[in-house]
């Protein structure tokens, strides 16, 4: 009689045993699901941020080029200006210069003086009457 007086409490025990490990099964079953689908929303979400900071990226990217491009021009402009700042800079010192010469030594050493057709030398020289056609043009 003890035997099968043990044999129902062993059935029963197995039974809750096994109803206890299925419990905790399905509990760490269900823990897992739902860390699987937090984790698939925070990839989700991560991968949003991610493709968000790569457009952002993309666009920066663009505006560099853009702002690299306007650089090369306004520096190929600032050249171009360089170069005739320089071309008037010189013209000016020119005219400084020439501003600041003495008229006497202008009219002294000046080829334009010299060339002048109001020009007459201080002495003259007779011309060897071999080398003159007409006699009365002797200087």
């Amino acid at each position: 009689m003890k035997k099968q007086f043990y044999k129902p409490l062993i059935i029963i025990g197995l039974a809750i045993i096994s109803l206890e490990i299925l419990s905790m099964v399905s509990s760490i079953c269900y823990f897992l699901i739902n860390k699987v689908k937090i984790e698939k929303r925070d990839l989700t979400f991560y991968k949003n941020i991610a493709n968000n900071y790569q457009l952002s990226l993309e666009n920066k990217i663009q505006e560099n080029l853009f702002l690299q491009q306007q650089l090369a021009q306004q520096e190929a402009e600032v050249g171009n200006f360089r170069v005739q700042l320089s071309s008037l800079t010189e013209n000016v010192n020119t005219l400084v210069k020439l501003r600041n010469l003495d008229e006497e030594l202008l009219k002294k050493y000046s080829k334009v003086y010299f060339l002048n057709e109001n020009y007459v030398p201080k002495t003259l020289l007779k011309i060897d009457s071999q080398y003159v056609n007409n006699s009365k043009e002797q200087y």
